[in-house]
């Protein structure tokens, strides 16, 4: 080798990633892409939940995800029936009184309520 020849290096990141100058990332960038990608998942958790519910007493859990329809079936009991659905980041129960006489159709509505 002789004076002023260039000398060509590889250099690799435990990523293996590179940004786009084509220089290898530093441990700064590559911890800042790990806080992108962490973010970015935490922004989506909240789209699946599995939910604590109870049906007149009884304890339920339902796997719901947002913008997603949830079909089930509750079979109702002659007077009043209270569906209760605790709300994970909250901490808050909904709570839905429905009273049911013989063939008439369910009435209540949702009151947001804490126990």
């Amino acid at each position: 080798m002789s004076p002023g020849d260039a000398i060509t290096t590889t250099t690799r990141t435990r990523a293996g990633t590179t940004p786009a100058g084509g220089h290898p990332a530093t441990a700064e960038q590559l911890r800042q892409a790990r806080l992108e990608r962490e973010a970015e998942a935490a922004r989506q958790a909240w789209r699946a939940r599995t939910l604590k519910v109870w049906f007149n007493g009884a304890s339920l859990s339902w796997s719901v995800r947002v913008g997603h329809t949830l079909n089930t079936e509750l079979t109702a009991q002659n007077g009043e029936n209270r569906l209760e659905i605790l709300e994970p980041d909250s901490v808050l129960r909904r709570v839905q009184l429905v009273g049911v006489h013989g063939a008439d159709a369910p009435s209540g509505g949702f009151y947001p309520g804490q126990r």
